[in-house]
């Protein structure tokens, strides 16, 4: 802050971004989040390289990490967008679906390269896995807008007193947390359904449900703690990203021969 000269908001300021007020650890994250980014699409471009040799065997799978690829460049320019909007609504909803699209994309090739074992998933178990993705989905939209609520209000109210901030929270919120009760439903009975047919990993939902919840009731009684939240949001991330690869593994050709990347030999 001491290297900021006093009147940094105006030096700095532009017609399209307003320059917040300067807060160390927003920056560390921010920039952390940077680094993340870059490492995240060099690994993605090198994967999509990479998956080029696959095309005689999966024409799929370079279309499906191209077009992630692609995908990829458009969220970080939501994410540019959410800093020089100063999180304006909408943005940062926005910018967590594109990144939501780039975790399917990368669940249904992993399913794609993978060995592909397991037990059918029944037309019932299907139905009730597309369910509980919705429902997952609709949460992260919620949760990301209840966010969003939230940083509005704490430009508004005293840090102090962050239970008020809970207090203060609308029906976007209130929606949020009945709707909880259908995602725990849904997962419970899709647990159950992959437990009948002994499908590998099945007690992921149950577990991931458990700690989901316990944490959102940790963010509602306590004051929405800051390092609990990230915490909350990437549990519903794995969440997601178990269900899409349950699903996608029913679409990939049982008898695909996938060459494993690095190895001359063909893969089951």
């Amino acid at each position: 802050m001491s290297q900021l000269p006093a009147d940094y908001r105006i030096r700095f300021r532009t017609p399209s971004a307003e320059i917040a007020e300067f807060n160390v650890v927003h920056t560390w994250v921010e920039y952390l989040n940077r680094l993340v980014g870059m490492a995240s699409g060099l690994a993605m471009l090198g994967t999509a390289v990479l998956s080029l040799r696959q095309r005689p065997r999966d024409p799929v799978l370079p279309v499906l990490l191209l077009g992630a690829l692609g995908l990829f460049g458009l969220v970080s320019w939501l994410g540019r967008v959410v800093v020089h909007t100063n999180l304006l609504p909408w943005n940062i909803t926005l910018h967590m679906l594109g990144a939501l699209v780039l975790v399917a994309a990368a669940m249904v090739a992993a399913v794609r390269v993978g060995p592909n074992k397991g037990a059918e998933l029944s037309e019932g178990s299907r139905r009730m896995l597309w369910a509980l993705l919705i429902s997952t989905v609709t949460q992260i939209v919620l949760g990301t807008q209840v966010r969003e609520q939230v940083d509005h209000l704490s430009e508004t109210l005293d840090p102090c007193c962050r239970q008020r901030w809970v207090d203060q929270l609308g029906l976007v919120f209130a929606v949020h947390k009945a709707s909880a009760w259908v995602l725990v439903a849904l997962g419970l009975s899709s647990f159950v359904m992959l437990r009948a047919q002994q499908v590998r990993w099945a007690w992921v939902l149950p577990t991931l449900l458990g700690a989901e919840y316990g944490l959102g009731v940790i963010l509602a009684r306590y004051g929405l703690p800051t390092l609990v939240q990230p915490g909350h949001l990437f549990l519903a991330v794995l969440l997601f990203g178990r269900i899409v690869a349950w699903l996608a593994a029913r679409v990939v050709p049982r008898a695909l021969p996938l060459r494993p990347l690095g190895d001359g030999r063909m893969g089951a």
